[in-house]
């Protein structure tokens, strides 16, 4: 239990999550579907999971060569695995989320791991964002299709110019439908299978991680 995070149904727990070469101390709900009780269906507690893409996107972060040259956003933070290993791996992470109390456990995620600092972020995509970034990331954002053209809109104004957004998902239809409006909208994108990380009980599934830039 993290003194600054209140009880929960279910309770808490505190886990050591490997991930390539890093271990990270991870708090979160016991038992997520405890957290259902009262949920409507735009309020689903998808936070309070570890989802297998997000273990394999970290890994990628993890491993991976490109650094980005400035700020970069991670879309749909939920407990905040991803933005721990790009702060792992030395990236200026501001770690958002829609819901204001997986914003508030990802960053008590951080401070577990030394990052005291971390910036957070509650964002709504059918606003404006509050800057411009090198990067974006996420993780399983596009298997809602309500969501695609807010999501592009918010990609058009928060990503610079020349930026690059990864968005990584096990490859969902509706992503598909995302990604070729992106591409009428005049994005490049690159797609890359992602090794599967190996956890207990990990259900059968490969992640798919697009790599998005402005045409031209």
């Amino acid at each position: 239990m993290i003194a600054d995070l209140p009880e929960i149904a279910g309770g808490w727990r505190v886990e050591r999550i490997h991930v390539g070469q890093h271990d990270f101390k991870i708090c979160r709900p016991t038992d997520p579907d405890a957290l259902l009780d009262g949920a409507t269906d735009e309020n689903i507690p998808y936070w309070a999971y570890l989802w297998p893409t997000s273990y394999d996107l970290a890994a990628w972060i993890l491993s991976t060569d490109w650094q980005p040259p400035g700020e970069v956003l991670e879309l749909g933070c939920g407990i905040g695995l991803v933005g721990l290993a790009g702060l792992a791996a030395g990236w200026q992470v501001t770690l958002s989320d829609y819901e204001p109390f997986a914003v508030q456990v990802a960053l008590a995620n951080a401070r577990l791991n030394g990052f005291t600092n971390a910036p957070g972020s509650v964002l709504d995509w059918r606003e404006e964002p509050p800057q411009q970034y090198a990067a974006i990331v996420g993780c399983d954002v596009t298997y809602e299709r309500t969501d695609h053209e807010p999501l592009l809109n918010f990609l058009d104004t928060a990503l610079l110019p020349d930026g690059t957004a990864w968005l990584a998902d096990c490859n969902r239809a509706a992503t598909e439908e995302f990604l070729t409006t992106a591409r009428e909208r005049g994005y490049d994108i690159r797609r890359n299978e992602l090794p599967a990380v190996d956890f207990s009980n990990r259900p059968k599934s490969t992640s798919v991680l697009r790599r998005l830039t402005r045409r031209g």
